[in-house]
């Protein structure tokens, strides 16, 4: 048993070791210029009932608690 838990062990820092081999602590600069891009967001949508009735409860939650 105990050469089990050694076993495991061993392995467990070997995996670790093996995998902060390559590791980037920074992105990749890229060559283009990014911040000219538009993103743009998803259109919304409107809430189900569920959702609605969801958000009332947590407003009203809020409200009662903040008084």
């Amino acid at each position: 048993m105990k050469q089990a838990i050694l076993a495991l062990i061993t392995l467990a820092i070997v995996c670790s070791f093996a995998s902060c081999e390559k590791s980037e602590e920074l992105p990749p600069i890229l060559k283009e210029n990014t911040g000219k891009r538009a993103y743009k967001l998803p259109d919304p949508r409107p809430l189900n009932a569920d959702e609605a009735a969801r958000e009332a409860a947590i407003k009203k939650e809020y409200n009662d608690n903040a008084k």
